[in-house]
């Protein structure tokens, strides 16, 4: 990525990505830290210890921390932002001071599209934090309504400052949701409204003379995607007093009547101001799981399992952090151009779909969910796919529609038939699913768009969670990978023995095992297939996936192990690395 890499998403632009280097000391994942107290800054990949070469490295003019950064010229390829553009989500963490008075509205940071009419300034597509004449702090987006008139987007109320109050408060904005958190509370959040084009950013000031921050900035950080109500309370709070529930299937809610009552909103509202409360709460999860995942305990082997896997669209809830580069189906280019999550917490991915194409139909299958090539399919079982999508951006002109198709084949991959269901792409939400009883041994599901052989197309799709299952109706949108780093249904902590663990063995061996500090040793004497084992208390259905997580140390010239699952005692041996 180039040096000028403002990267807050770009609609017809290409996805940020990682930047190749980044200091110890700036927040993970930003894409401008620019800490003033210490007179440090980083930008597009650079650190700077000048404010002068932050600003020549950034387009910016100003001083102190009255700064405009841009406005940007036309695009060049990179995530800049340029006349008309619309950032997909942005969030960002501002360490401030409020001025000795609240007696006119400051603005503390902004995105606008720098317009003027007649000659003066004008303020209507912004995006801004500011300190009001009420005292509040406030998140304020707005576009213009035509004729001189401006549209609020939004307005969250983050509550109040007194004069001469140190601060922090992280935001988080993206047309149909916005997001921040005032010292550490809970968030407030806006479903709906939209995020104006804008070309330039303001530091400690707005377009207009007269908002100036009167207080002081000592830090502000800039992250190129959106960050959810969780995220931004703990960038916003305290590490040091944070507040954590660990827990099942009742920490995380179940049963409650409506999202905030749980005990753990509860909990947090009870505090005086209210405070933030991270919810763990894992459903299905006994407390040996809880404490292992917690850290109270550390689980030095575990077997996935847990909650049962209905969803066999492997990456619907992460598909765009793993979206490969440079993708093109049948002359069409598959881009990432925004990410983030709705007013349910839903995440969705922004694809842009451009180019001219080849043939009559672009295909999603391995871009869109992680799908596979294709699954056993049992014939004459019922199976059901769903996609969730929606129109954001671009032309459907050349696109005859959009279709989410189950396929049926002999072979992994194979093409028999296909039985679709068509999505609306008139601009609003539709979740849609198909289902059908299967007469071949193998399905797969993809969502598959038509369009006019040799034209263009240039259109943005936000694709929500889907699902793929075997069912004959779509069930309760489950999110894969499953909740947890290792959602176990089995877990070993060998701090009280060895338990039910036992050496392999055959005719002529017998491996050693014992437990020392807490671990598992096995000691080898050379041969083949030496190791520990257990007998699981439960079958394991076949065509599910197993995910086996071990920490251990080699010694003793062992260059190398395998883990895996026996299908008996000394049985055949199975794994997949992963």
């Amino acid at each position: 990525m180039g040096e000028l890499a403002f990267a807050l998403g770009v609609a017809g632009a290409q996805p940020a990505r990682p930047l190749p280097f980044a200091p110890g000391w700036t927040r993970a994942g930003a894409v401008l830290d620019a800490d003033f107290a210490v007179g440090r800054y980083f930008f597009g990949g650079r650190e700077t210890f000048a404010q002068a070469d932050f600003l020549a490295a950034c387009g910016g003019t100003g001083s102190g921390t009255q700064l405009t950064i841009g406005p940007f010229a036309a695009p060049t390829g990179e995530t800049l932002p340029f006349a008309g553009f619309a950032p997909a989500g942005i969030a960002g963490v501002v360490d401030a001071t409020t001025g000795a008075s609240s007696g006119s509205s400051q603005v503390l940071w902004q995105l606008d599209d720098n317009a003027e009419e007649a000659g003066s300034p004008v303020e209507r597509n912004l995006l801004r934090l500011s300190w009001d004449t009420d005292g509040h702090l406030h998140l304020v987006a707005s576009t213009d309504a035509g004729g001189g008139a401006t549209a609020t987007q939004a307005d969250l109320d983050l509550g109040p400052l007194d004069p001469s109050s140190d601060f922090r408060v992280a935001f988080s904005a993206a047309t149909g949701l916005f997001a921040a958190s005032l010292n550490g509370a809970p968030a407030e959040r806006q479903a709906g409204g939209r995020l104006a084009p804008s070309t330039i950013m303001r530091i400690g000031g707005g377009h207009v003379t007269g908002e100036e921050w009167a207080g002081t900035i000592g830090r502000i950080t800039l992250f190129p995607a959106t960050r959810d109500a969780e995220e931004l309370e703990n960038l916003a709070g305290d590490a040091a007093q944070a507040i954590v529930a660990w827990g099942d299937s009742l920490t995380a809610g179940s049963g409650s009547t409506g999202s905030s009552n749980g005990y753990v909103p509860q909990l947090a509202a009870l505090f005086d101001p209210p405070r933030a409360v991270a919810n763990e709460g894992v459903a299905g999860q006994n407390s040996t799981e809880i404490a292992g995942r917690s850290g109270a305990r550390r689980a030095r082997l575990s077997l996935g399992g847990g909650e049962a896997v209905r969803n066999l669209f492997p990456l619907s809830r992460n598909w765009f952090e793993r979206l490969p580069e440079n993708l093109v189906n049948n002359g069409v280019a598959i881009d990432l151009v925004g990410s983030g999550v709705d007013a349910e917490g839903q995440p969705f991915g922004d694809i842009r779909c451009h180019g001219t194409a080849s043939a009559g139909y672009v295909d999603f299958a391995q871009q869109i969910y992680g799908a596979s090539a294709g699954y056993a399919a049992s014939g004459s079982l019922d199976w059901t796919a769903t996609v969730d999508v929606e129109l954001v951006g671009g032309t459907t002109a050349n696109v005859t529609g959009l279709f989410i198709s189950l396929i049926e084949g002999d072979s992994p991959g194979g093409y028999s038939s296909e039985h679709d269901a068509p999505v609306p792409l008139d601009g609003a939400r539709h979740r849609v699913s198909v289902s059908a009883s299967l007469a071949h041994p193998y399905v797969r599901a993809t969502p598959l768009m038509t369009v006019d052989n040799g034209t263009a197309i240039d259109l943005t799709l936000r694709f929500y969670p889907g699902q793929l299952e075997q069912a004959a109706e779509a069930s309760a949108q489950q999110l894969t990978p499953l909740d947890g780093a290792i959602p176990a249904s089995h877990a070993w902590d060998f701090a009280g023995g060895i338990g039910d663990w036992y050496g392999r063995f055959g005719a002529d061996y017998e491996t050693s095992i014992a437990v020392s500090d807490g671990a598992l040793v096995v000691t080898t004497d050379g041969g083949s297939l030496r190791g520990a084992q257990v007998d699981l208390p439960d079958a394991i259905p076949a065509g599910i996936p197993v995910r086996l997580s071990f920490d251990c140390a080699l010694s003793g010239g062992v260059t190398g192990i395998e883990a895996g699952l026996l299908d008996g005692h000394n049985g055949v041996f199975s794994s997949t690395p992963g």
